[in-house]
């Protein structure tokens, strides 16, 4: 069961790993995503303050 989780978390990170050309490709798709998620955070607190 053990090896079959670690096999698991392997194949993962071999995917992230083939998922990006370069380094730069791959910070510039994490900022849009944290830039994005960003947005709807401070969305979703103004939202929770009108109510």
């Amino acid at each position: 069961m053990e090896c079959e989780k670690q096999l698991s978390i392997l194949y993962q990170k071999q995917g992230r790993a083939t998922q990006f050309p370069s380094k730069a490709a791959r910070d510039k798709w994490l900022q849009k995503e944290i830039d994005d998620l960003e947005r709807v955070l401070s969305s979703n607190l103004a939202q929770g303050q009108l109510l």
